[in-house]
């Protein structure tokens, strides 16, 4: 189960959770809503939304912030996967996300 508490930009995944910066939870939504959403694929330009920077440079630095909490490098690669020519997805499907306000 994905626990999403975007009031104060936490993620719980199982027994682990992080608080995310205000500059990195942006780009932890776009992949969070498109889990929600029928197309579960958020590109590359979508991720690239959130600032000026390239989507591969926000992802790792997603992923690390992931790390830093205790999570793995294999589970924040799950948690945030790479679909290889189309973008980014979560690893969870939508009925495993709760969103919190």
């Amino acid at each position: 189960m994905l626990r999403v508490r975007r009031a104060t930009a936490e993620v719980q995944w199982g027994a682990r959770s992080v608080t995310l910066s205000r500059q990195i939870f942006p780009v932890f939504e776009r992949p969070l809503e498109k889990a929600l959403s029928r197309d579960q694929v958020s590109s590359g330009s979508n991720v690239e939304g959130t600032t000026a920077r390239e989507a591969m440079d926000l992802i790792r630095e997603l992923r690390d912030a992931f790390k830093a909490a205790g999570f793995t490098d294999p589970e924040s690669k799950a948690l945030v996967a790479s679909v290889r020519g189309r973008g980014y997805r979560l690893g969870v499907p939508a009925t495993g996300i709760v969103v919190e306000g």
